[in-house]
């Protein structure tokens, strides 16, 4: 009777380690990162004007592109945020899919950290990712280091999302494809240098990241000579992409 006595009381202690272990993971699932937290606290007012802010810098950018000189922009977390709750779902509904909710960003130690609520039958937590983005040795081609992705704190396998990525790009006709660095995946895309609404080619030298914000700058290129496929048509490949996944999900 003895052993059997010690054998229940090995399953009971089995047992609770188990639960505490389930426990343990699903508190550390439901873990928030402060930036995220701080910026679902930006009024709606405030989150408002600083989306304009963002869309006035771009058309800024667009006079200085037809200029045909050195550009630079330099956008603000805040102001990103500030778009994605006030106009994100107003100019493009249906862009997320509907487990996908409130997105936001944050630009710390030369890191893009996003962040969205993911809801779902099962489960409802905070994903979030590191990115580092730079430019490569290859003119306007732009690699996005993953240094992270996790639920709460706990940490998500990466092949599902990375297989998603690439099945989006392919959709959408966007060149993409995958490298890696120290062990950790790199998306490589190569940005075009043409636009049928510029008179020159745009060149991207320089991604920054410092605190708070994105620093990128460049020059156009007077004597680029542009391919009858362009920017434009990826733009119109990628919008008619978006369209239909609009119309998937109402």
């Amino acid at each position: 009777m003895r052993i059997f006595r010690r054998m229940l009381l090995c399953l009971v202690v089995l047992a609770i380690m188990v639960g505490l272990a389930f426990y343990s993971v699903f508190r550390a699932s439901q873990s928030v990162p402060e930036f995220y937290t701080a910026a679902l606290e930006l009024e709606r007012d405030v989150a408002s004007k600083a989306g304009d802010e963002l869309e006035q810098q771009v058309e800024e950018l667009h006079q200085e592109l037809e200029q045909g000189s050195r550009w630079e922009i330099v956008v603000t977390a805040k102001q990103i945020n500030g778009w994605l709750a006030a106009d994100l779902d107003q100019r493009f509904p249906g862009l997320l899919p509907p487990e996908v909710k409130q997105p936001r960003v944050a630009f710390q130690d030369g890191e893009t950290r996003v962040a969205c609520r993911l809801e779902t039958p099962n489960v409802t937590t905070v994903v979030s990712m590191a990115l580092e983005p730079y430019l490569t040795e290859t003119r306007n081609e732009l690699a996005v280091r993953i240094d992270h992705v996790r639920a709460g704190r706990v940490p998500v396998p990466l092949k599902e999302l990375l297989n998603r990525v690439s099945e989006v790009a392919m959709e959408a006709e966007v060149p993409l494809h995958w490298a890696q660095e120290d062990g950790d995946p790199v998306a490589i895309v190569q940005i075009p240098q043409s636009h049928e609404e510029l008179s020159t080619g745009v060149i991207i030298d320089t991604i920054r990241i410092d605190d708070g914000q994105l620093y990128i700058a460049g020059r156009s290129d007077k004597s680029f000579e542009f391919p009858q496929a362009g920017f434009d048509a990826d733009v119109n490949r990628i919008a008619n992409y978006f369209e239909f996944k609009t119309k998937r999900h109402p």
